[in-house]
């Protein structure tokens, strides 16, 4: 069985996931890397960490050391290491085999997503003590979000919102406020959040790179469960509205803030 950090991966961390990255899967795998500013990350070692203490900028590296990216590929690996050892086989069972799971339920399109999100919960809970994740961190939700027809559809619908049409264009996302994100910086639909928001899991430390206007600045290893992505994949497909043409950013549908949440909390900035 492949594990969970076996199937991480190194990506441009700063935009979740692009729709039209997801029909492939070939058991993406966890590998060193890359660019060549951060090409001694994976031999970087004790003599080293005590050479960048000695720089000016001391104070503040002690602080947080992954303002130095090669500390933030190097905790992130660990925890993707740590992650796979952690997380129990019945977890790890569960997620690898969600694609036969979810095909065996009956329903709508729209029933089965609901279902995955319900399935897959108790996975990213596992998950999270392993990541930089925490509540009330907004940092991604400046990121872009790609949704398909059919998320768009749950979310207005948990809102009791008439039902949007695809629009027109597919307008650049990044470093935007997602118009779903409270005054208390937490997600005002988290329980049918998009799935792009779900699968961002990162696996540093801290979340100094998490910034949108640093997230493009630096590679880092994510969290790819392809189990779950695969699951989701299908279940579009099923509704037919599955094409990259069909995919748009959140803000393209939902441009403003609702006045309340289902929990009626106010969304406004």
């Amino acid at each position: 069985m492949h594990g969970f950090a076996s199937r991480t991966h190194c990506r441009w961390h700063g935009a979740h996931t692009s729709r039209q990255d997801r029909a492939n899967f070939s058991g993406l795998k966890f590998s060193a890397f890359i660019r060549a500013p951060l090409g001694r990350c994976a031999r970087a070692g004790h003599s080293e960490r005590r050479s960048l203490k000695r720089s000016s900028s001391m104070t503040r590296w002690i602080d947080n050391p992954e303002i130095n990216p090669t500390w933030a590929v190097v905790h992130a690996h660990e925890n993707a290491r740590r992650l796979e050892a952690g997380v129990s086989p019945s977890i790890q069972a569960d997620e690898k085999v969600m694609p036969e799971t979810i095909a065996a339920t009956a329903g709508t399109p729209i029933e089965q997503l609901q279902i995955l999100h319900q399935r897959i919960a108790p996975i990213y809970k596992a998950i999270g003590p392993f990541t930089a994740c925490r509540r009330a961190c907004s940092s991604c939700c400046y990121y872009k979000v790609d949704v398909y027809p059919l998320e768009a559809e749950l979310i207005a619908q948990s809102l009791d919102l008439p039902l949007p049409s695809l629009p027109a264009s597919h307008q650049p996302g990044h470093g935007r406020r997602c118009p779903f994100l409270t005054k208390k910086a937490t997600c005002g639909i988290y329980a049918v959040r998009p799935m792009v928001c779900r699968q961002h899991v990162m696996l540093t430390e801290t979340n100094y790179w998490c910034l949108a206007a640093r997230a493009h600045q630096v590679k880092l290893p994510l969290m790819r469960l392809t189990g779950i992505d695969e699951a989701f994949v299908e279940i579009v497909k099923r509704d037919g509205r599955s094409q990259p043409s069909q995919i748009r950013d959140l803000r393209d549908y939902f441009p403003t803030s609702p006045v309340t949440s289902s929990a009626g909390e106010s969304l406004s900035p």
